[in-house]
């Protein structure tokens, strides 16, 4: 593999990297939401450093190596941050029923499937191309409609873990 490194690529796998230590102490430091957190910031520093060697690639070969790296990251960064948020605000019983885990799994696992075998149906990316218009070659993606489903999906998770802390806060505070 060859790497044109930039600002860009450089900074996402310094942070990415120091996210992934990080993750691991934090998810060995406690077994409540505390270990939710160091997956979330697992899944974070995946997405992170696959994202940065994305950018320091220059072949669609390698660029769509590193874009399969990241969906590990992508499709689980919600997951983590709404049992976190079940977790942290005492719902957690909600995702330990076996029907609302596999429902809450289904989207990210199909995803991934659709990313890693995209080139055979193109249901996730309607295409996928390198640019060289800017300082570095850069992944083009169009969009397809397991795209644009997943990320429903994923400001769901997020939209939802949010308003589920927020009410829990509100109703200490008593407002």
């Amino acid at each position: 593999m060859e790497f044109t490194f930039n600002s860009y690529s450089l900074t996402l796998i310094y942070c990415g990297t120091i996210t992934l230590f990080i993750s691991y102490y934090v998810y060995n430091r406690d077994r409540g939401a505390v270990r939710w957190f160091g997956l979330m910031m697992l899944a974070n520093a995946i997405w992170s450093l696959g994202y940065g060697f994305e950018l320091a690639s220059s072949t669609l070969t390698q660029i769509k190596t590193f874009i399969n790296i990241e969906y590990i990251g992508i499709v689980t960064l919600p997951l983590t941050w709404f049992f976190f948020c079940l977790k942290m605000t005492g719902k957690d019983r909600w995702f330990k029923k076996p029907v609302n885990l596999l429902m809450t799994l289904f989207i990210p696992a199909a995803t991934l499937i659709l990313v890693w075998s995209n080139a055979h149906h193109h249901i996730h990316y309607k295409d996928l191309y390198v640019s060289h218009n800017s300082d570095f070659p850069m992944a083009v993606i169009v969009p397809g409609i397991g795209y644009q489903i997943f990320t429903i999906y994923f400001y769901l998770l997020l939209g939802t873990g949010s308003y589920l802390l927020i009410s829990k806060f509100l109703s200490l505070i008593h407002i």
